[in-house]
């Protein structure tokens, strides 16, 4: 049982109450709820907040191929579970992700819950600008883009490198919040895995 969504910061809220009512039943004996949000330090900077950017779509692809992935490799089969994430703009304090799992069994959920929270970080195509105290802010750097299984540009790449230019300009819109250095490079590190 599983469920996904992106969540517009502008449109609703993201609640645990919809995880918890999700994930109820008497077959469960375990069930753990992740909080991810926003903290007021980073890097011995002050935050003031964090806007997030996702490609949505392909979010989703991960988060259904981290869940498919739990049978092989945590042999977790009897499970439930919610995943949602923010999209735009959120303030301290404020939750920017909730994992809520239910198991038979405790270890279960507890290994299951810090399996998808770490895969989801490695691999999920969601970006995070923080903002600063000095009004100033910095798009967060993620993971190394490299010819990597888990790297998120080689998400990208596996599954756009048999599709259509339409498919692959879409791809390269979800770039823009990015400088224009950090997308050239980018560009560069795309045409080297395909060389």
């Amino acid at each position: 049982m599983l469920h996904t969504k992106i969540v517009d910061s502008k449109k609703e809220k993201i609640l645990t109450s919809n995880a918890e009512k999700f994930i109820k039943d008497s077959k469960f004996g375990a069930s753990i709820y992740f909080l991810g949000t926003v903290r007021n330090i980073n890097n011995n900077k002050n935050v003031t907040g964090i806007t997030y950017d996702s490609h949505d779509e392909m979010v989703i692809k991960s988060f259904e191929e981290i869940y498919n992935e739990v049978d092989q490799k945590l042999d977790i089969k009897d499970k439930a579970v919610f995943i949602e994430h923010v999209k735009g703009h959120l303030k301290l304090g404020e939750t920017s992700i909730i994992i809520a799992v239910a198991c038979k069994h405790r270890d279960q959920a507890y290994v299951l819950s810090r399996f998808i929270i770490e895969e989801i970080k490695k691999r999920s195509p969601i970006w995070k600008k923080e903002h600063y105290e000095n009004e100033d802010s910095t798009w967060l750097k993620g993971n190394p883009i490299t010819n990597k299984s888990g790297s998120k540009v080689w998400n990208f790449i596996k599954i756009f490198k048999n599709s259509t230019t339409a498919s692959f300009n879409k791809f390269c819109s979800t770039l823009k919040p990015f400088n224009h250095k950090f997308r050239s490079e980018l560009t560069f590190d795309i045409f080297k895995l395909f060389s």
